[in-house]
C-alpha cells in the first residue's frame, strides 16, 4: 500500500473512534508533488474536526499553505529548535482562521519554527477565533513591503475579518473577534537560529479588516527582535487591545525602528516593556500616532545609552495619548462606548506633556487647539510652563484659561497666578492669547522668552484639561511650531508677573484689602522743633500704614515737611501715588482741618508737607502726632 494511502486509511480508522483526541505524525518524505504544507493539509482533511498533527523534528521547506481552519485543530512540532518549517511561497505560512466563525475554544500552535522570505505575505496569518493557545513558537524572515503601509509583510498577523459578508457594516455577514489569545514563550525575529535570518516588516501584527474591534482578554508575553524600518508589535487603527496582559522583550538591533507602535487603542490593561537598543538615537521606539491611545498600568523600558536617564522616550503625535505608570486609575469621569462594532470613545487622560528647545529670545506659541473645525478653538485647562535651573535661572509661570473659537468680540477668562522668576529676572513674560490668523481662527497662548542669561535648554510644557475626545480634541497641541497670531483677543482676568505684581484688565472686586510686605522709613524734616523723629506704627508697609511724628522739646512749627521713604523702590518706574491723612488716634490732636500735601514724589521716597490747621497752629513740644497714608503704584 502506498504511503499516501496509509495516511489516508489512518485518518479514517480516526474518525470513528469516539471521544478520542485524533494524534496524527505527517510522513515528511514528498509524495509526487505534494510538499510539507500539502501533506499536513491532507492530514487535517482527513481527520476533520479534532484533530492534533504533529510534525516530527525536521528542516521542511514548503510552498503551499498550511490550513488550519476549524476551532479543534492543532498543530504541534518537536520544538522550535528542532521543527523548522521555511516558507518559500508568495502568501501565508500558514492560515490559521476559523472557515466558520464562532465562539469555540481553539487549539494550539506549539513547537515550531516558520521562517519566510521578502515574498511571504504573513509567515502566519491568523485571528478571528477564540482561546488560541501560542507556545515554543518563533517566527522570522517575512521582509516584505514597508512597515505600517497597512499591507506590509508580517511575523505574526492576527486579523479580525468579516466572514460571508460585504460592506464595512459586513451586510450578511459575520463580524469576527480575536480574543482569550494565551501567547507565551514566542520569539517573532531572529532568535538563535542555525544561520542568521531577518526579522519581520511587522511581528505582531493586530488589524481590523471588516470584524469587530476586540482583541480582549488575551495574554501576550513575547519576544520581539526588530530591526531597521521595523515594527514589533502594531496595534493598528481602529484595533482595541484591553483587559489584557501584554508582556514585551527583546532588542531594538539597528536603526531607525519602533518596538511598539499603537494607532488603535491599548488601554485598560497592564503593559510591561523591557527592552534594549543598540541603535541610537531610538526616536519611535514607542511611537503613538495621532489615533493611538495607551493607557496601562505597568513599566515601560527600553535601555538606549544616549537618551536621558539611558531610556528611550515615547514618541507621541499630536492627537495620540500615552500613559503607563505602576499604578494608573483605570476610569476618568467620561463616558466610554463598549460597543465593539463601532469605535470607542475613550476617555483621555487629563493631562499632557511636551517640550521646545529655545535658542533665541521672542515670541513663541506654548499652545494651540487642534482638532476638526468644530471643535478647533477650545482652550479650557490649566497650562504650566517651567524653565529648570540652570546657571542661576530658574522660572514657572501657571496659566488658566478658558476660551472658545471666534473669540475676538468678547473675551477669553486668563489667569496668571504665578509667575515665579530667579531674583524677578523673569524668562516667561507678556503672556497673552491671540488669534492665529487662519479659517477658523483659532486663540494662540503666547508667551515671550528672554533674559535667558545665554542658555539654551527646554522649555516644559504641562497642560491639565477636561477628558477630551477620542481624538483629544479637548486639549491643545503643546508647542505647535506654527506662527505667532497678531490679532489680539479681549483677556478678562489677573495676572502675576515675577516680581510679584498683580494687573487686572476689568474691575477688581474684593471684600477688603490688607496690604503686606516690608515697612518704609520716614524723617519729621521740618517744622517739627529740636530733634523730632519718626517711626512707623506696627503692622506698616510700603502700600498702608500710620507715620507716627513726636516734636522735639522746643520750638516746633505749625507746618512742616515729612519724608517717607520706601523700602526696595516697590512702586516700579513710574512715580507712586500718594495720599495723606491727620488721625487723632495719637496723644497729639490736630487743629480743625490739617491739610497734607504731595510735594516730592519719586520712586524710592515721597516728601509731603503738613499744615496744623487752615489758620495754623504750632504743634506741641515733645508730643507724637499720627497721620495715615496710602501709596499706590501707576
Amino acid at each position: 500500500m502506498s504511503r499516501k494511502k496509509t495516511l489516508i486509511a489512518a485518518a479514517l480508522l480516526l474518525l470513528f473512534t469516539p471521544l478520542i483526541v485524533a494524534q496524527l505524525t505527517v510522513p515528511i518524505a514528498v509524495v509526487g508533488s505534494e510538499d510539507i504544507g500539502a501533506q499536513i493539509n491532507a492530514a487535517f482533511a482527513a481527520c476533520s474536526y479534532t484533530c492534533v498533527v504533529s510534525i516530527p523534528a525536521g528542516n521542511y521547506s514548503y510552498r503551499t499553505t498550511i490550513n488550519m481552519t476549524k476551532p479543534g485543530q492543532s498543530l504541534v512540532g518537536a520544538g522550535s529548535y528542532a521543527t523548522i518549517l521555511n516558507y518559500s511561497g508568495s502568501g501565508d505560512g500558514i492560515f490559521w482562521q476559523m472557515s466558520s466563525f464562532n465562539s469555540t475554544k481553539a487549539g494550539a500552535l506549539r513547537g515550531l519554527s516558520v521562517i519566510g522570505t521578502s515574498s511571504a505575505t504573513n509567515c502566519i496569518h491568523s485571528g478571528s477565533l477564540q482561546g488560541s493557545t501560542w507556545d515554543d513558537v518563533t517566527v522570522s524572515g517575512c521582509t516584505g513591503t514597508t512597515a505600517y503601509s497597512g499591507a506590509g509583510s508580517n511575523g505574526i498577523l492576527l486579523e479580525n475579518v468579516c466572514q460571508g459578508g460585504t460592506g464595512s457594516s459586513c451586510t450578511g455577514g459575520v463580524r469576527a473577534f480575536t480574543e482569550r489569545t494565551y501567547m507565551h514563550n514566542v520569539h517573532i525575529g531572529y532568535s538563535g537560529q542555525s544561520t542568521w535570518v531577518p526579522g519581520n516588516t511587522n511581528g505582531l501584527h493586530l488589524l481590523v479588516n471588516g470584524g469587530t474591534y476586540s482583541f480582549g482578554y488575551s495574554e501576550f508575553d513575547v519576544w520581539l527582535n526588530v530591526e531597521g524600518s521595523q515594527i514589533g508589535l502594531l496595534v493598528d487603527t481602529s484595533a482595541q487591545l484591553y483587559h489584557s496582559d501584554v508582556a514585551l522583550k527583546g532588542n531594538m538591533q539597528t536603526g531607525p525602528g519602533s518596538f511598539l507602535t499603537v494607532a488603535g487603542q491599548l488601554t485598560h490593561s497592564t503593559l510591561n516593556i523591557m527592552a534594549e537598543a543598540s541603535y541610537a538615537p531610538q526616536p519611535d521606539a514607542i511611537h503613538v500616532t495621532s489615533t493611538g491611545v495607551v493607557y496601562a498600568q505597568g513599566n515601560a523600558q527600553i535601555f538606549a545609552t544616549t537618551t536621558a536617564g539611558g531610556t528611550a522616550l515615547p514618541l507621541i503625535d499630536a492627537g495620540g495619548s500615552y500613559a503607563v505608570e505602576p499604578w494608573v486609575a483605570l476610569d476618568f469621569p467620561a463616558t466610554m462606548n463598549s460597543d465593539l462594532f463601532a469605535t470607542q470613545q475613550i476617555a483621555m487622560p487629563m493631562i499632557e506633556t511636551g517640550s521646545q528647545y529655545i535658542t533665541a529670545d521672542g515670541t513663541i506659541v506654548v499652545a494651540q487647539p487642534h482638532g476638526t473645525a468644530a471643535v478647533a478653538g477650545d482652550l479650557n485647562g490649566r497650562l504650566v510652563l517651567s524653565w529648570p535651573s540652570n546657571t542661576n535661572r530658574s522660572a514657572m509661570m501657571i496659566i488658566d484659561v478658558a476660551c472658545a473659537q471666534y473669540e475676538s468680540v468678547a473675551g477669553c477668562s486668563f489667569n496668571v497666578p504665578v509667575n515665579y522668576a530667579y531674583t524677578g529676572q523673569a524668562v516667561f513674560t507678556s503672556p497673552t492669547i491671540k488669534l492665529n490668523g487662519g479659517s477658523p481662527s483659532v486663540p494662540q497662548i503666547q508667551v515671550t522668552i528672554g533674559n535667558r542669561n545665554g542658555v539654551s535648554q527646554s522649555v516644559i510644557a504641562t497642560w491639565y484639561g477636561s477628558a477630551g475626545a477620542s481624538t483629544n480634541a479637548g486639549g491643545p497641541t503643546l508647542f505647535p511650531g506654527t506662527s505667532p497670531g497678531t490679532t489680539a483677543i479681549p483677556l478678562v482676568g489677573l495676572t502675576s508677573d515675577g516680581a510679584g505684581n498683580l494687573t487686572t484688565g476689568q474691575q477688581m472686586i474684593v471684600g477688603s484689602i490688607k496690604t503686606a510686605g516690608t515697612a518704609p522709613s520716614c524723617t519729621f524734616t521740618s517744622g517739627g522743633g529740636t530733634s523730632p523723629s519718626c517711626s512707623l506704627d506696627t503692622g506698616s508697609t510700603n502700600a498702608a500704614g500710620t507715620i507716627i511724628v513726636s516734636t522735639g522739646a522746643g520750638s516746633p512749627s505749625g507746618t512742616g515737611t515729612i519724608t517717607l521713604t520706601f523700602n526696595s523702590s516697590p512702586f516700579g518706574t513710574n512715580k507712586p501715588v500718594c495720599m495723606y491723612q491727620a488721625s487723632d488716634a495719637g496723644t497729639g490732636i490736630w487743629n480743625g482741618l490739617a491739610v497734607m500735601k504731595d510735594k516730592t514724589p519719586s520712586t524710592s521716597s515721597d516728601l509731603f508737607t503738613w499744615t496744623n490747621g487752615t489758620t495754623p497752629v504750632t504743634l506741641s513740644a515733645s508730643t507724637a502726632y499720627r497721620i495715615s497714608y496710602h501709596c499706590w503704584a501707576k
